[in-house]
């Protein structure tokens, strides 16, 4: 239900819905899938829409849970240690999203009164950068090339788009008859998970400043199950050396 991945570690982290826990995977596409088994990280997540975003500098995993209600943080280096970052004042959190370079934490809130907020990596600095004109923002990406924080939201239809602090706000693109879920930028491509009842799940493809649709671009479809997360497996920036 959700994915992330550290290229310099070679490593895969999903949410696993059915055993409510995050999990590693050694990955290397290179080389072709191997068995490897999915290690578990922290069990005992609510069944519902988790979604995780890794900092691939400080080696830290953050999750939203809108069951619980909060926002957690693990260190990757000393399994088993995790900490509530975010628990009041917060409703439905579900998109997340880490900008590592420029230290920011992003999430949205879908409950009663939606909204997108930003705090430090360690949840402190917390502010509302995004509250009117939003309905459903249920993922979130930064594009650290543009400094850009972009979301779809799946009531709107939309995809959009604003600075860190959430001015300079635009609509990328807006489609009827969609509904979103996820949401990936690549270098001037933004990828969008959405599911047509008829059509069955698909990944769109926009130029993440005209929105336009390339009808050259390769559309990935799944006609028998909903998409539900998209990522790369490309290098990630960085600022400081690796352990």
């Amino acid at each position: 239900m959700a994915i992330d991945v550290d290229y310099a570690r070679k490593q895969l982290y999903i949410y696993n819905r059915y055993s409510a826990t995050l999990q590693k995977l050694n990955f290397y596409p290179e080389n072709g899938f191997q068995n490897d088994i999915a290690i578990p990280l922290h069990q005992g997540l609510s069944r519902s829409n988790v979604k995780i975003a890794l900092d691939w500098i400080s080696n830290n995993i953050y999750w939203t849970d809108p069951a619980f209600r909060w926002i957690a943080l693990q260190s990757l280096n000393t399994y088993g240690h995790y900490r509530i970052l975010v628990y009041d004042n917060v409703e439905r959190p579900t998109g997340i999203a880490v900008d590592p370079t420029h230290k920011y934490l992003f999430w949205s809130d879908v409950g009663s009164l939606p909204k997108i907020e930003r705090s430090s990596l360690s949840g402190t600095g917390r502010k509302t950068i995004l509250s009117q004109g939003i309905a459903y923002p249920i993922a979130l990406d930064v594009d650290i090339a543009s400094s850009k924080l972009y979301w779809v939201d799946s009531i709107r239809d939309s995809v959009e788009r604003s600075n860190l602090d959430g001015k300079e706000r635009s609509t990328v693109k807006r489609m009827t008859h969609t509904t979103f879920s996820d949401i990936e930028v690549f270098f001037d491509v933004v990828f969008a998970t959405d599911f047509d009842s008829s059509l069955g799940g698909k990944v769109r493809l926009f130029n993440k400043d005209t929105g336009i649709d390339d009808k050259g671009w390769p559309v990935f479809q799944s006609t028998n199950s909903e998409i539900t997360c998209v990522n790369f497996y490309a290098p990630q920036p960085t600022i400081t050396g690796l352990p």
